[in-house]
């Protein structure tokens, strides 16, 4: 697994946010970020999200983003790329039409996520937190869509 992290901020904005919010260890694991000042048109256009995948040497269907906003969302999607998103309190009442998987957050073992309306996976049953098995799981089913349409 590869992990990419695609913003509209500046990369001079960007850099001390993610030694903060991140620390050495985990930025480790980030294979790529973009910046919205790589691309000529910023989210909701796709550029940042292509750039990314070419970066990362992947296609869209082979990527899943985590976004908070509908401008982000539909940045990834016009991408191909599936999308989970993750309402915060400015975004909770936008058009997430477009996701796969909407959710209040993530989710821990002791405080599990809530699924809200507007994504277009359906579970069997409530995801307790979005891991990688359900990201495997929401893949497969985004590549067999894309492949039968």
């Amino acid at each position: 697994m590869q992990i990419a992290i695609v913003t509209n901020a500046s990369k001079a904005s960007l850099k001390p946010f993610l030694l903060h919010a991140l620390g050495e260890e985990l930025r480790a694991h980030v294979s790529v970020v973009t910046s919205g000042e790589e691309v000529s048109h910023k989210k909701p256009a796709p550029d940042i999200y292509q750039l990314a995948c070419k970066r990362l040497g992947l296609s869209g269907n082979e990527c899943i983003a985590v976004e908070d906003s509908a401008m982000g969302m539909l940045a990834a999607h016009r991408a191909g790329i599936a999308v989970v998103v993750t309402v915060n309190a400015d975004t909770r009442r936008q058009d997430f039409s477009q996701a796969m998987l909407v959710v209040n957050q993530l989710g821990e073992p002791d405080e599990p996520c809530e699924l809200l309306p507007g994504g277009a996976y359906a579970p069997c049953k409530p995801p307790a937190c979005v891991d990688l098995a359900l990201l495997e799981t929401m893949l497969a089913e985004h590549q067999n869509k894309a492949t039968s349409t």
